[in-house]
């Protein structure tokens, strides 16, 4: 991200300064409406894949 010295921790986000923490926490739960829509994902069985798929699904896809 930004590469600024810190030296507050955010709670979620140890290795990013505040203000890239907090947006990148901001930005963590948002979803868009996916619904009658096709998702094609591999690997889905597993780690990333895995949450990527619950993710598609969450969303309607």
């Amino acid at each position: 991200m930004c590469k600024q010295p810190f030296g507050h921790a955010h709670h979620f986000y140890d290795a990013l300064c505040p203000a890239c923490a907090a947006h990148n926490f901001a930005n963590r739960t948002r979803a868009t409406d996916l619904r009658g829509r096709t998702a094609l994902v591999t690997g889905g069985r597993m780690k990333a894949g895995y949450h990527a798929t619950l993710k598609l699904l969450r969303a309607g896809a």
